[in-house]
């Protein structure tokens, strides 16, 4: 049953507002949390099962029970073709989660129940997500002209940042190192979720030597960061994430 504070909540996925639709939601079905992909594997002789974890973290179903309350038939049409005209994972957002964000991909529902002479219907929306619940406050720019600092990263689970670098020099972050050439006057980016170094749409890994032939992570809690004199500014934007 719709209750009246349902129709104050919606979802917003890739910048637009399922309110567009003239859509409301109910989350109770956006809880779940991701799974990690194991591996059991019983061994003869030995109780218990030896466990591989494969160093990932299985998808997960986002699941929204929705209705559109008027003018259905039009707004569900465009509703429809707006969702499967996002190819690709979008960003998701809804109000039942106002501090972090999903990656997702429409991927089923709108089987509509329609009634009230076809100008009420009810119907999910599901989604495919990547196992992060990725906290927006992750997407704020972190700013850092001297020499040393620190950052805190407050999730249980290592970030993968994405840095800027202006100038020539060594950028220390923990025990990793990453040395930049070939930068006067302008910067770097350094995405370490895709492993990618680039200006624009130029690619720049050749400007840059690693210290173990890996990109930065941040693991929880309170890490150095360094740069040699001749890198004059440093962005970072953290992207933490739980899941």
């Amino acid at each position: 049953m719709i209750q009246p504070s349902d129709l104050r909540n919606y979802f917003i996925f890739d910048g637009v507002p399922s309110t567009d639709f003239n859509l409301f939601i109910n989350g109770n079905k956006t809880f779940s949390g991701a799974t990690a992909d194991l591996n059991l594997e019983p061994i003869p002789g030995r109780s218990g099962d030896m466990v591989r974890f494969n160093n990932r973290y299985n998808n997960v179903e986002v699941s929204y029970s929705s209705w559109i309350a008027e003018d259905m038939r039009i707004h569900l049409r465009s509703l429809r073709s707006f969702l499967l005209s996002r190819n690709g994972y979008r960003m998701l957002e809804d109000t039942y989660h106002p501090d972090e964000f999903r990656l997702a991909v429409f991927s089923g529902g709108l089987d509509v129940d329609a009634s009230f002479e076809n100008t009420f219907a009810s119907f999910d929306i599901v989604f495919s997500c990547k196992p992060q619940r990725f906290l927006k406050s992750g997407e704020e720019q972190l700013t850092f002209i001297d020499s040393e600092t620190t950052i805190y990263n407050p999730t249980y689970f290592d970030s993968k940042p994405m840095i800027r670098v202006y100038g020539n020099g060594t950028l220390t972050v923990g025990s990793k190192t990453l040395t930049v050439s070939n930068n006067e006057n302008t910067y770097l980016d350094l995405d370490c979720e895709i492993m990618d170094a680039y200006t624009g749409y130029t690619n720049r890994n050749v400007d840059i030597v690693t210290s173990d032939n890996d990109f930065f992570t941040i693991p929880p809690g309170r890490i150095n960061i360094e740069k040699t004199s001749g890198i004059s500014l440093v962005t970072i934007k953290p992207r933490w994430f739980e899941m």
